[in-house]
């Protein structure tokens, strides 16, 4: 028969209970906790959700130059750990896809359809709290190896809305666009609504949806401007993408130099 004889058998259980034991006490004396005490850290995906105004007053070089914008984004920035959704808004608020992970993504599809989208008219707001509630499906649904993918990975969501005018065929109203943005119901949810030659009225409301710390307004004056202010968001999104994908440094390039900086940085690919 198979048994444990006393006296010939040391309990490993024992000895790494005298060991972490030892640690503890070395901890409190140097002020340090040692590597049997640590967590370990959770890596980080950064999920970037697209919102595209596809209206009417959208049609020719407004949207040509917002998919140029958010073309480079896909296929220059992201890169494995990162995952990719995109809406479209005109009359109704529409799911291109949900978030994908980068190496499922085809954005020559994408490009296409929001092209095929656009005519209508407006429901910014909508498509604003449509976003939101993808981020929460995505976070309540996704699975890894059988367990919720909040439990295994932390999430950063970048929600990123280009538009040029007033909502008038939302459900929502402003208020309730507000209420959801300010509390989106988690953590690590940054908007950024990319306005064009937008009235006093919608600047207005557009402001009252990104007053909190963690939105930010860019409004454009034509096309030049609206490009800045995409290659804006463009290099933002790279810091944090560098920052929660790569080593934890400054990034002080553009996006130019993005790939290069990726040669030197030790990513886990999905």
């Amino acid at each position: 028969m198979y048994g444990i004889h006393k006296g010939h058998h040391k309990s490993s259980y024992s000895e790494d209970k005298k060991k972490t034991n030892k640690d503890t006490t070395l901890s409190k004396i140097m002020g340090v906790k040692s590597p049997l005490m640590q967590k370990k850290k959770k890596e980080t995906i950064v999920v970037v959700l697209a919102s595209i105004d596809t209206s009417g007053s959208m049609a020719g070089r407004r949207i040509e130059t917002a998919l140029e914008g958010l073309g480079h984004i896909v296929t220059n920035i992201l890169r494995h750990g990162c995952y990719f959704g995109c809406f479209v808004f005109n009359t109704e608020s529409r799911k291109l896809h949900h978030p994908l992970p980068y190496a499922k993504l085809n954005w020559k599809k994408d490009h296409f359809k929001i092209n095929q989208a656009v005519g209508g008219r407006t429901a910014i707001y909508d498509s604003i709290v449509d976003g939101i509630q993808e981020c929460q499906q995505f976070l309540g649904e996704m699975k890894c190896h059988g367990k919720p993918m909040r439990e295994v990975f932390d999430f950063v969501f970048e929600h990123i809305v280009i538009t040029d005018g007033g909502d008038n065929s939302s459900v929502r109203s402003l208020k309730s666009v507000c209420d959801m943005v300010a509390r989106p119901g988690f953590g690590h949810y940054h908007l950024c609504v990319i306005g064009v030659d937008l009235d006093s009225t919608t600047h207005s409301h557009m402001a009252s949806i990104t007053q909190p710390d963690h939105c930010k307004l860019m409004t454009a004056k034509n096309i030049d401007e609206l490009k800045k202010y995409l290659n804006k968001a463009s290099d933002d999104l790279v810091k944090v993408v560098i920052q929660y994908r790569g080593e934890k440094k400054e990034w002080e390039g553009t996006p130019n130099q993005f790939n290069a900086a990726f040669e030197n940085l030790n990513l886990n690919a999905l």
